[in-house]
């Protein structure tokens, strides 16, 4: 981190190959004591270069902010219509993964992890360049917990992903990077949210020529999902808990969906009649009452 903050440009935005994509609606520019600059449902990029010519760009540092999300429901696990997974959910402020990383104090530090997220970080490391993975050096600032059903894991693996892609000069989308690391494979909402936040619906797969299987993302090697994407939830509050400390995940989960999928056809209809007449509508119109009820409906139904 640099020690003398106020000589340094701190950057919002995307990097294109050559520089910097200097457009007013997605470039913001900011300037604190402290560098740390919050901007709301959508990634978090504080970038620390040593030019000051655009075009020159290189850069040395970065501080991510990459937020969870709620995935309120898999929408088709019976293969109705020949497709399979589709999901509803948003993306949500708090709590937010944020890393600083640099080609410098090669190592993972700051706050612990799970040995899940650490073996994950690990495994981005191994698919990049030598040379980035044996320099780069993570600083985990703050966390999303495991586990607790806040897409965690993928979160922390985009930010890495992200960091990594910018230090070395490539500024690969989230969604090229959630390909390279097979994240995304069942769910694509927390793919799709991570950069501009909102509402997500995944619309899932062609069944059985995109994926074959029933299964949790972990173990499907399918490439993200296309999806609708809902901005302008700024009037939505979520309070976010959990009668379990933590959900199912691993060789248990892969085990629930073997036990339990296909699902019949009715409950795949009536996901889709409540996400598409009743969810989407209340988020367009602003009526918690009406998207509380339909939160109620779906989680009554599927898995």
């Amino acid at each position: 981190m640099p020690s003398d903050l106020s000589e340094h440009r701190f950057l919002l935005g995307e990097l294109c190959p050559w520089g910097l994509n200097i457009d007013p609606h997605k470039l913001q520019e900011s300037r604190t004591s402290d560098g740390v600059c919050h901007k709301r449902r959508r990634e978090l990029l504080l970038i620390w270069s040593d030019h000051s010519k655009v075009g020159e760009l290189r850069v040395t540092r970065v501080r991510i902010r990459a937020p969870a999300r709620l995935h309120w429901a898999l929408l088709n696990l019976s293969g109705l219509l020949n497709r399979v997974d589709g999901g509803i959910g948003l993306m949500i402020d708090e709590p937010a993964w944020e890393i600083e990383a640099g080609l410098d104090q090669a190592g993972i530090h700051g706050v612990p992890l799970e040995d899940d997220h650490l073996a994950g970080i690990q495994q981005v490391l191994a698919k990049l360049p030598s040379g980035i993975s044996r320099q780069l050096g993570i600083r985990i600032v703050s966390s999303i917990p495991a586990h607790a059903g806040l897409g965690s894991k993928t979160s922390l693996l985009l930010a890495v992903g992200r960091a990594a892609s910018l230090l070395s000069g490539q500024a690969d989308s989230p969604l090229n990077i959630a390909r390279l690391l097979s994240r995304g494979g069942t769910s694509g909402i927390g793919v799709n949210g991570y950069s501009a936040g909102g509402l997500i619906w995944d619309v899932g797969r062609k069944y059985p020529a995109e994926k074959s299987h029933f299964g949790p993302s972990s173990l499907s090697h399918c490439p993200p999902p296309r999806a609708i994407r809902l901005s302008s939830l700024d009037w939505l509050s979520v309070v976010h808990f959990r009668f379990d400390r933590t959900g199912l995940s691993g060789s248990d989960e892969a085990d629930f969906f073997s036990r339990t999928c296909p699902l019949p056809t009715i409950e795949t209809e009536r996901l889709a009649i409540c996400t598409s007449l009743q969810l989407i509508p209340a988020i367009l119109d602003e009526d918690e009452e009406e998207l509380q009820d339909g939160i109620r409906s779906i989680q009554e139904l599927g898995l």
